[in-house]
C-alpha cells in the first residue's frame, strides 16, 4: 500500500488495525512523523516500512529509507538514500558539494530526472542547472528547493523547504503565487500567505491583505477573486484584514508573527469537548451539537455554525477521513464516507443521520455486512499464505 503522509498518519491514528493484512507499507510525499512511523512497527512487526521522496521532476521517487523494525525512530525521520541510478548531492550556495552533517539544498541527479518544463526554458535552466563539482564532475543535476543533510552512514536527513513552497493534501503550492493573485485584485494593496502545521504537516492556508483605501473589507469577495484563476486546492481558509504587516529587522514580512496572529484568530480558542451522545433517541439538535464537536476537534476550531461548510472551514478529504472515523465511534454506527461528502454542512448531516430517517446509504445493509466478510477472508488468506520473500 503507498500513502500519503497526511493520510498515512490518520490511518495510523484511526484505522491502525486495518493495516495489519499489508506486507509491505509505503508513505511520503510529506514529512512523516516518527512517533507515527514506531507505532506502525510497534503494533504490525511483521510490516516492512518505507519512506519514499521524491519530486516529479525526479520521477516519483529519487531515494526511499527502509526502517528496521526495533530500530530507534526519531525526528526528522530519514528519507534514505538514492534508488537505482540516481544520485543526490547537498550543495552550497556556491554548487559545491558539503561535508556531512552540514545542511544545504538537495539536487538530484541521475536517469530519472525530467528533461524540463514544457515550452519554458527560463524555468527549465534555473531547475535543472548542469554543475562541475570539486571532483572534475559535470552533471545535469535537478534541485529541488528541499534543504537536507547527510548522515554519517549516507543517509539523508529532509529538514523542510528552503523556499516558499509548502505541500498541502499532496499537492505543491507556491505561496507567492497565490499572493500575486491577491494583489491583482483593485481592492488589495499587499498580501502576504503562509502555511499553518501541525507536528507532521501543513494544516492549512492563511491569507493576509493590507487593503488600499475605497471599499470596505469583503472575505467572500476576495475567495471569489481567487477561485477564478486559481485550483480549489490553492484557496486559504481564512483571509484576513491587517492593517500593517509586521516586519523583520530585515524588513521582510514576519511570517511567523502572522501566524502567532492567526492562533487567536476568533475560531481558534480552546479546543472544545465532543459532547457524548444523549440517550436514547438524539434529536436534530443533539446530533447538530455532537457532529458540531467532532469537527471542531478535527479542525481546531473553537466554534462551527450549523450552516458552516466543511471544506470553507478548513476541511479536506483527508481531515474528512478522521472526521468519519469519530463520527461513527461517537455516533456507535456505520456511516458511508460518500455521505459526509453530500452532506457537507452540520446542519444537513444531522438530518440524514436522523434516527427516523430512512436512508439505504446508512443502513446496516447486507452490501456492508459483505464487506466486513470480505475484510476478514482478505486477512484470513494473508495470515495463511506462506512466505516468499528471500
Amino acid at each position: 500500500l503507498w500513502l500519503t503522509a497526511g493520510l498515512f498518519h490518520i490511518m495510523v491514528e484511526q484505522r491502525l488495525d486495518d493495516l495489519g493484512p499489508l506486507r509491505q507499507l509505503l508513505a511520503g510525499g510529506d514529512v512523516l512523523s516518527a512517533q507515527h512511523v514506531s507505532k506502525v512497527l510497534d503494533v504490525h512487526p511483521h510490516i516492512r516500512m518505507i519512506n519514499g521522496y521524491g519530486p516529479t521532476e525526479g520521477t516519483t521517487f529519487s531515494c526511499c529509507h527502509d526502517f528496521q523494525t526495533g530500530a530507534a525512530i526519531t525526528d526528522p525521520v530519514p528519507i534514505g538514500r538514492p534508488v537505482a541510478n540516481t544520485r543526490v548531492y547537498i550543495l552550497g550556495s556556491d554548487l559545491q558539494e558539503l561535508p556531512v552533517g552540514d545542511t544545504g539544498e538537495l539536487f538530484i541527479g541521475g536517469d530519472g530526472i525530467a528533461r524540463g518544463y514544457f515550452k519554458n526554458e527560463a524555468l527549465t535552466s534555473a531547475k535543472f542547472p548542469t554543475v562541475t563539482l570539486k571532483r572534475g564532475v559535470t552533471e545535469r543535476l535537478y534541485r529541488t528547493g528541499d534543504q537536507a543533510r547527510f548522515r554519517a552512514d549516507g543517509t539523508v536527513d529532509f529538514l523542510g523547504r528552503i523556499d516558499t513552497q509548502v505541500k498541502l493534501r499532496g499537492f505543491r503550492i507556491e505561496l507567492n503565487e497565490i499572493e500575486s493573485a491577491l494583489q491583482r485584485h483593485a481592492a488589495v494593496g499587499q498580501a502576504c500567505v503562509v502555511a499553518e502545521r501541525d507536528a507532521t504537516e501543513v494544516r492549512r492556508l492563511l491569507a493576509f491583505c493590507k487593503m488600499k483605501a475605497g471599499p470596505a473589507f469583503d472575505e467572500v469577495a476576495l475567495k471569489a477573486h481567487l477561485e477564478a484563476t486559481l485550483p480549489p486546492f490553492m484557496i486559504p481558509t481564512v483571509i484576513d484584514r491587517v492593517d500593517e504587516f509586521p516586519l523583520t529587522i530585515n524588513g521582510k514580512i514576519d511570517r511567523a508573527k502572522l501566524l502567532a496572529q492567526a492562533a487567536s484568530d476568533r475560531r481558534r480558542l480552546e479546543l472544545p469537548v465532543i459532547p457524548p451522545l444523549p440517550a436514547p433517541q438524539p434529536t436534530q439538535t443533539n446530533l447538530e451539537t455532537t457532529i458540531a464537536g467532532v469537527w471542531c476537534a478535527a479542525l481546531r476550531l473553537s466554534r462551527v455554525e450549523p450552516d458552516d461548510n466543511f471544506f470553507d472551514v478548513g476541511g479536506d478529504s483527508v481531515r474528512l477521513v478522521a472526521v468519519h472515523a469519530e463520527l461513527e465511534t461517537v455516533l456507535r454506527r456505520d456511516i458511508p464516507l460518500v455521505a459526509l461528502f453530500e452532506c457537507s454542512t452540520v446542519r444537513t448531516l444531522a438530518r440524514r443521520l436522523a434516527p427516523d430517517v430512512r436512508n439505504p446509504l446508512l443502513d446496516n445493509s447486507r452490501e456492508l455486512k459483505r464487506a466486513e466478510q470480505q475484510r476478514a477472508a482478505f486477512a484470513s488468506g494473508r495470515a495463511r499464505r506462506p512466505s516468499t520473500s528471500s
